[in-house]
């Protein structure tokens, strides 16, 4: 009798040291998603992009499903997608401490300012999840705004942040 109680015992001592060793992580896992700020004004000096805290659903890791989510598009009122309805991941692959982003060509139907914002928001989303320090972003079989990729590294995540609306500098 007294050995069946000292099994079970140990057991449950066991199942109890393996529960606090896993610590308090955050059971939801959460990332951050950075989109097109809904509203901002250059003159004013507000920021272009804003960021939106989501749940990686134990998917932490799986960058190529959290890439697919973000492509989903934001969740909260004050972001927009910076991206062509039906941008969709085609590869993610990472090369020393650049991640290799390829989309599908709907990417490649906007240009310009709007483009940058794009990469910027995709390149600063995918680089903080991975650690990476750049993100070199193309466009399946076609040219963004005339280059075969676009690469945007940690100092072009500040994107207007430094610029100084009042002298233009």
């Amino acid at each position: 009798m007294k050995r069946p109680f000292c099994f079970l015992l140990v057991l449950l001592m066991l199942f109890s040291l393996a529960a606090c060793s896993q610590g308090h992580a955050d059971p939801r896992d959460p990332v951050t998603f950075y989109y097109r700020a809904r509203e901002y004004g250059l003159e004013k000096g507000e920021k272009v992009i804003s960021s939106e805290p989501r749940e990686a659903f134990g998917h932490r890791e799986d960058y190529v499903y959290l890439v697919d989510m973000y492509l989903q598009g934001p969740t909260t009122q004050n972001c927009i997608s910076p991206f062509p309805a039906g941008t969709t991941l085609e590869q993610l692959d990472f090369m020393s401490d650049t991640a290799l982003i390829q989309l599908s060509s709907h990417i490649s139907l906007i240009s310009g300012v709007d483009l940058t914002i794009a990469c910027v928001c995709l390149g600063k989303t995918v680089c903080q999840m991975t650690g990476m320090k750049s993100a070199r972003i193309s466009a399946k079989g076609d040219l963004l705004d005339g280059q075969e990729y676009i690469t945007i590294t940690e100092a072009d995540f500040r994107l207007l942040d430094d610029w100084d609306y009042n002298s233009g500098k």
